[in-house]
């Protein structure tokens, strides 16, 4: 077999390996930006720690949230807090933080369902803050974000309605890294989409109606604002910028090491707190 023919033999088997990883064509120069060094934490004061130790919080989340809570939970050893932080569905019985799995990964709307049904239970303890955070894998091609947008507003509204002494606090989706290296531009040669483009644009276009709804209150804990340190970390796609996580605070292309964990814990507190103390009537 000759040169060329090895050459054209060994692309084909390429581009057949790549050719389920993505069936977008790429129509932008996409051009990543260099991993930022990420935002410096903020150790939480020992008023934000002792706030929201007393506070009766319902969090429902997947794998990222479980990050953030292990940043708090290590944060809290480390400064002696005795922050209590635990996974039950059932209703809370006291302070701290109470999380749960809440639905199924890959269906936002059934999360949004199964947070509400959490929230209906009888609780002897009341509700003083209640948090929903969806996945970065729940952002699949098929999803609209900006009818999931209006379906997680509109949720949360109807919630506070029904719960008007708690504070539900939304928040951003985390997330991924943007492909890059050698695969990356071999998709780029073969007319491919390296991977993290297209789903971080459905994320940023979630991100950006809830931080225009939402960006007056206060209340909008932006996960993906953090993860991206403000925008630097991202890319470009079909002309427009996007947010990625960045590579210095992850552990994969999703989830988060112990540098991320830190900053989104700590950052959690103090908006937990601030939050709290800011609402009218809230204790």
């Amino acid at each position: 077999m000759s040169s060329i023919l090895k050459i054209t033999a060994l692309l084909v088997v390429i581009a057949s390996a790549l050719s389920s990883g993505c069936d977008d064509r790429t129509t932008a120069v996409e051009q990543p930006v260099a991993a930022t060094m990420p935002a410096a934490e903020h150790t939480p004061t020992a008023e934000q720690w002792q706030r929201v130790a007393a506070l009766h919080i319902l969090f429902g989340h997947q794998s990222v949230g479980g990050n953030i809570l292990a940043g708090v939970q290590n944060l809290a050893l480390e400064q002696h807090i005795p922050l209590r932080i635990s996974e039950s569905r059932a209703p809370l019985s006291g302070p701290g933080i109470q999380h749960f799995k809440v639905g199924r990964n890959e269906d936002p709307n059934g999360k949004l369902v199964d947070f509400g049904n959490v929230l209906s239970q009888e609780s002897a303890a009341p509700i003083d803050i209640a948090l929903l955070k969806f996945c970065f894998i729940d952002f699949a091609a098929a999803v609209d974000p900006n009818q999931l947008a209006h379906n997680y507003i509109t949720t949360l509204d109807e919630l506070a309605r029904a719960h008007p002494n708690t504070i539900f606090i939304p928040m951003t989706s985390p997330l991924t890294t943007l492909q890059s290296g050698p695969r990356a531009w071999l998709k780029k040669f073969l007319g491919k989409e390296p991977g993290g483009y297209a789903s971080n644009a459905r994320r940023y276009a979630f991100n950006e109606a809830l931080r225009a709804h939402y960006g007056e209150s206060r209340r909008l804990f932006d996960i993906a604002a953090l993860e991206s340190n403000r925008g630097q970390s991202g890319g470009e796609y079909h002309g427009a910028r996007i947010e990625s996580l960045n590579p210095r605070i992850a552990s994969d292309d999703g989830h988060l090491n112990d540098a991320g964990e830190r900053l989104l814990g700590s950052a959690l507190i103090s908006h937990l707190a601030t939050v709290s103390k800011s609402a009218v009537g809230n204790p």
